[in-house]
């Protein structure tokens, strides 16, 4: 994982505070020389650990001391100019309300029930496909978002795909002096992924024969049917001084090359190509063999 400098961390942790100290202790790429380095996880192609590499001139500072963290001001859905239903400020100092922790580690962004649960409505109000199904029941609008996706297979390749999907936006603060601000848009095909699974109907089976005593059976059809999801998932993590905390994982280093600058105990985001190592280098990252449940679904068709 590339958020911790420390072997452990907690549901309260004490990453974020006064002290902007970061990796007191000098690691393996200090002592090595190594000033910075940069990940990224290619779609199709190998991720990369870039050792070293040019500094970011408005690199984001971190604020972590355990972890390399960043304030956070919230999700935007469908344009970055929209409120946030969460972590949002408007003072220079947002960055107290929320932090965000960039950890390669982790397949999906993790945040608290309550503000995953926000951020889908908000999802389902810019998606044209959910706002109007939401406002025709009275199923919450999260779960019309999750049921929509679960029948993904039914409507992507109708229409725009996940185009028509808004895309987010992910509100990040530096520390200070500078509490220098970005947005970084994730488009819907970084946050749904898609999992095959088979078919199935279900019969109503006589146990005993005697008409009596009956049993629902699942039997399969021998189809092969896609369903989507989004890659949330609940965390409550929250750290001294601050709010809660999101864990922000696969989606975002798979659409930006991830910097970490140990001079300037900062982070900063590139959209440049993943790149490829040397085949004759002493370390590369080999391609994550990635299960069915974790495939990204980038346009009407889905690809593997």
């Amino acid at each position: 994982s590339s958020s911790s400098s420390s072997s452990s961390s907690s549901s309260s942790s004490s990453a974020y505070g006064d002290d902007l100290a970061l990796l007191e202790s000098p690691g393996f790429m200090q002592r090595a020389g190594i000033d910075r380095f940069s990940i990224c996880l290619g779609i199709g192609s190998d991720g990369v650990l870039l050792m070293g590499g040019p500094a970011d001139p408005e690199p984001l500072r971190s604020v972590g001391v355990e972890h390399w963290g960043l304030g956070f001001a919230g999700i935007s859905v469908g344009n970055a100019s929209m409120p946030a239903a969460f972590c949002s400020n408007t003072h220079a100092e947002s960055w107290l309300r929320c932090g965000a922790l960039p950890d390669s580690g982790s397949t999906k962004l993790l945040g608290p029930e309550k503000q995953v649960r926000l951020l889908l409505q908000q999802v389902c109000d810019e998606w044209p496909r959910c706002s109007k199904l939401s406002a025709a029941g009275e199923t919450p609008r999260e779960e019309v978002v999750l049921n929509l996706l679960l029948e993904c297979d039914s409507w992507l390749e109708n229409s725009t795909g996940l185009d028509e999907m808004p895309a987010l936006h992910l509100n990040l603060v530096g520390g200070p002096p500078e509490n220098r601000e970005k947005s970084l848009e994730l488009p819907p095909s970084a946050y749904v992924r898609w999992r095959e699974q088979k078919e199935v109907r279900y019969v109503e089976e006589d146990i005993l024969g005697l008409g009596i005593f009956h049993r629902r059976v699942p039997i399969e059809t021998g189809h092969v049917q896609r369903t989507c999801y989004p890659a949330l998932a609940t965390m409550e993590f929250t750290a001294q001084n601050m709010g809660p905390i999101w864990i922000l994982g696969l989606p975002l280093f798979e659409e930006f090359v991830v910097g970490y600058d140990f001079n300037e105990k900062a982070i900063s985001f590139s959209k440049a190509p993943c790149g490829t190592c040397n085949p004759k280098a002493s370390l590369i990252v080999e391609e994550t063999q990635r299960s069915e449940s974790h495939q990204r679904v980038r346009t009407a068709a889905p690809r593997k």
